[in-house]
């Protein structure tokens, strides 16, 4: 856009003409100094008119274009602005240009015609402001140089007035990086007909502003005499770094850097070009989250996470929250109004500065001295509440019930929902907290700033990182899950930021819980299916499983049987799916092992107990019994036998008196060993002695127990005698049936 400037003397004639002049406008070969055809699109063309007594008429090509009244921005002077003539009301609407029509450069191509009257003859009013705008219209643009609006004035007289533009290039045509620079071009045209002196350029935003010389002369000087000759065009320069403060406050606010540039001379009044860079503010923040463990397997193990938050791009940002879902700070909203109160306010009574019960005044309770207090609303000090006073209670936090809260007390107050100041949340009550997720910001030396807050501004600035950390309880709920062995479990956990500027991000780190889980199962068999004989061989199958989601080292171990040894395919456990040595999860490894059975657990009957284990170096452990039922099975059986007999009366016959040695024979044709073995005439009639003993099964004896008897004058007359033995254990009994004993039969001992 082109803003320019025509000023002029009131006069005699009817109009005064502003012209619009095609200026470095885009040349094809063979076209010099022309406007392309169809090339020049205008969006709006608006003139302003100073101090117009009434709204004047714009003709352009026949066409009304439109014109505002009043002061514009960059103009000196205080007018007030009025529309004449506004060709955009209500639409926006434009007006083509024909190339046809350009004259060359410095030729007028459109003429305004403004009455003359309508101008006031005092210097701050003696001129018009038109404004155009090139190029806005989809399809069309401007040329490669631009438009300007001159004066020329049918009077013929001396007509004074300049323009001043000013462009702006950057890198990347926006401003987003701290201490990239702006480049500006200015230039300062001569519209009017008269040469200009005492030319000045000034613009207090920027730096090294300088006119662009050659010779000591600006290099627009063509006919170096150091004046601003009618249609001469000066060339300067400037420069502007962009700030931090340009980026933080987008540009004031605006979103562009606006940047004015004022030029004055000897003979005209002020006049103003500005030009803006848009401001590129991007806003951005990256989160980062990592665990301290790689895993965990136990509940109580806690995982501490580091998060940082780093401003990424260009933009200071504030307002950062760093939250996590696992942190969850409950905290009471009290009522600071209504404070629970404990013990009576009490203040010392004075004499001057002593307490009154201080009798040799020197500050200090010293023994047979009472210091006197009083509550602090007794202002009678008599002890009672009289009418007009009221006596204070302390906080229960005011341990020195002083009515201060001094370092290492804590004031308490009721909640906010607790209406009644019972504290218990009663029917109709709410108690009010606040919950937080906020994460704990890194403060090791306790300035109330971040660790990572570098200039203590509270912001986080360009480049800066801010540290947090949050950690985490393992839970038995955790390991569990829910009772299913998942592999590839993890806990997972996501931390946000977020800044006043809308910046945020999100950071997860997952850390793996290893259900370390082993179960080991344990069976025997035995021939029969029970053992019932010491020396039988029990054979055991051991099998482990990894129930869990890693993998383990097992080491099995059973110290009551022999030969324990791993179940082997080739070289690798039988259970060993992958053979690849390692016990991964759901495999189950085999074992084998025997073991014979002893007279004692023969003796001992129940059962045969074996219990097996397994420990992994990860710290799971199982372990798993077989049993077998002993058969028991105690018998004995009892052999009784007459030796002969014993001739006491010397007649060679086995008669009434003599008498006949019993031997008895005890075999154990159990499994068990019997315990307490004897022997017992059942009719007592034959003497039977011996010590009772242990028999193994199998074994027998005929030693131990005797027995005599005596022949009677009935058994001489039966010519036999009947009897009866038993032979007796803890365990078992037997009888020996009835011993029929033939006298004549016996055999005569010596």
């Amino acid at each position: 856009m082109a803003h320019q400037k025509a000023t002029g003397v009131s006069g005699t004639l009817g109009f005064r003409t502003a012209e619009l002049e095609g200026k470095m406008t885009t040349i094809e070969a063979g076209e010099a100094n022309r406007l392309r055809k169809n090339s020049l699109g205008v969006g709006a063309i608006t003139f302003m008119v100073i101090s117009a007594a009434a709204p004047l008429t714009a003709v352009a090509g026949g066409t009304p274009l439109g014109m505002l009244m009043g002061n514009g921005a960059g103009f000196a002077g205080t007018h007030t602005n009025y529309l004449a003539y506004d060709l955009d009301a209500g639409v926006n609407r434009w007006i083509a240009l024909n190339a046809d029509m350009s004259h060359g450069s410095g030729q007028s191509d459109y003429r305004i015609l403004i009455p003359d009257s309508f101008f006031i003859n005092d210097a701050a009013h003696r001129y018009v402001t038109l404004y155009s705008a090139f190029g806005e219209q989809a399809g069309w643009s401007s040329g490669g140089g631009f438009e300007e609006w001159g004066l020329h004035g049918a009077s013929g007289g001396a007509q004074s007035a300049f323009s001043v533009h000013k462009t702006a290039s950057v890198p990347g045509e926006t401003a987003d990086t701290v201490g990239e620079v702006i480049n500006y071009t200015i230039t300062v045209s001569n519209t009017g007909n008269t040469a200009l002196s005492g030319i000045t350029v000034s613009d207090p935003s920027v730096s090294d502003l300088a006119a662009v010389q050659s010779g000591g002369f600006n290099v627009g000087d063509a006919n170096l005499d150091g004046q601003l000759s009618a249609g001469e065009t000066w060339l300067y320069t400037a420069s502007h770094t962009v700030t931090q403060d340009d980026l933080d406050s987008n540009g004031n606010g605006n979103g562009i850097i606006s940047n004015t540039v004022t030029a004055d001379s000897t003979q005209t009044a002020p006049v103003s070009a500005t030009a803006s860079v848009a401001v590129d503010q991007r806003p951005d923040v990256t989160l980062t989250k990592t665990a301290d463990a790689l895993s965990v397997d136990a509940a109580g193990d806690v995982i501490t996470y580091t998060i940082t938050a780093q401003n990424t791009w260009n933009v200071t940002l504030s307002g950062v929250t760093v939250e996590d879902s696992q942190v969850t700070v409950v905290t009471e909203i009290v009522d600071p109004g209504a404070p629970i109160l404990g013990p009576e306010w009490l203040g010392q009574v004075l004499d001057g500065d002593y307490n009154v019960g201080d009798t040799n005044q020197n500050g200090i309770e010293d023994p047979g001295e009472t210091f006197e207090f009083r509550n602090v609303g007794d202002t009678n000090l008599n002890g009672i509440e009289d009418p007009g006073e009221t006596f204070l209670l302390t906080n229960v936090g005011d341990t020195n019930q002083n009515g201060f809260q001094d370092d290492g007390e804590t004031f308490q107050y009721y909640n906010a929902g607790d209406t009644n100041h019972n504290g218990v949340e009663d029917d109709g009550e709410t108690f009010q907290f606040t919950v937080s997720h906020a994460a704990t910001a890194v403060d090791a030396n306790n300035d109330t700033f971040n660790d990572g807050d570098a200039d203590f501004d509270g912001q986080l600035d360009v480049g800066e990182t801010w540290q947090y950390t949050v950690s985490y309880t393992v839970t038995q709920d955790d390991i569990d899950n829910g009772g299913v062995v998942q592999i590839g479990l993890t806990h997972d956990n996501t931390a946000t930021v977020t800044t006043a500027q809308g910046a945020g991000d999100e950071a997860s780190a997952s850390v793996d819980i290893e259900q370390k889980r082993v179960s080991l199962v344990k069976t025997a068999s035995v021939p029969g299916d029970t053992a019932d004989a010491a020396g039988e061989v029990i054979d055991y199958t051991i099998t482990i499983t990894n129930d869990g989601n890693v993998a383990l080292t097992p080491t099995v171990n059973d110290p009551s049987v022999i030969d324990l040894a791993a179940v082997m395919s080739g070289t690798f456990n039988a259970g060993d799916a992958d053979m690849d040595g390692v016990f991964d999860p759901s495999e189950s490894w085999q074992y084998a092992a025997s073991h014979t059975v002893t007279q004692a657990e023969m003796d001992a009957g129940g059962t045969i107990d074996n219990t097996a284990s397994v420990t992994t170096g990860e710290g799971a452990s199982a372990s798993g019994g077989a049993s077998v039922t002993v058969e028991q099975n105690a018998e004995v059986t009892l052999v009784k036998s007459a030796l002969g007999y014993h001739d006491l009366n010397n007649n060679n016959v086995a008669d009434a008196g003599d008498t006949i040695d019993f031997q008895f024979l005890i075999e154990n044709v159990g499994n068990i060993t019997l315990h307490d073995v004897g022997v017992n005439d059942v009719d007592t009639n034959v003497v039977v002695t011996g010590a009772v003993f242990d028999l193994a099964p199998g074994a027998s004896d005929s030693t131990s127990w005797v027995g005599v008897y005596t022949i009677t004058a009935l058994d001489v007359g039966n010519g036999y005698h009947d009897n009866d033995a038993v032979a007796l254990a803890d365990e078992a009994s037997d009888s020996s049936g009835t011993v029929h004993v033939v006298l004549a039969n016996l055999m005569l001992l010596v």
